[in-house]
C-alpha cells in the first residue's frame, strides 16, 4: 500500500486500545515496513491487555495478499521462544494455502 493510499484510509490520529497501542501514524507506518520485512505481524498488547498476536499473508496468484493467518494467545505463553515456532508453524501453513489457491 502506498503512503497516500495508506493516507486515505488511516485516521489523522490513532485510538489506543491499550497502554502499548501505536497512536501515531508515523510510528505506525514504521511498524508496517517493519512488519512487511519481516514477513508477519506482531502484536505485543497493542490490541489487547496480556494479549499477544501474531500473522502472517496468504497470497494469491500474482503474489496479491488475498487474506491473513493468525494466532493470539495469553502474553504469559508468548515467550520469545514460542513465537519463533509459532511463526514457523503459521508460514508453513500459509504457504501451503497460498499454493492451493
Amino acid at each position: 500500500m502506498s503512503k497516500e493510499d495508506l493516507a486515505r484510509v488511516l485516521p489523522r490520529t490513532l485510538p489506543k486500545q491499550t497502554s502499548r497501542s501505536i497512536d501515531d501514524v508515523d510510528e505506525f507506518e514504521k511498524h508496517l515496513q517493519l512488519t512487511r520485512k519481516q514477513g508477519f505481524a506482531f502484536d505485543d498488547e497493542e490490541g489487547y491487555e496480556n494479549v499477544r498476536s501474531l500473522a502472517v499473508p496468504i497470497f494469491g496468484r500474482g503474489g496479491r495478499v488475498l487474506a491473513a493467518l493468525s494466532l493470539l494467545g495469553p502474553s504469559s505463553r508468548m515467550d520469545e521462544a514460542a513465537i519463533a515456532r509459532h511463526i514457523q508453524s503459521l508460514q508453513q501453513y500459509a504457504l501451503l494455502i497460498s499454493q492451493r489457491i
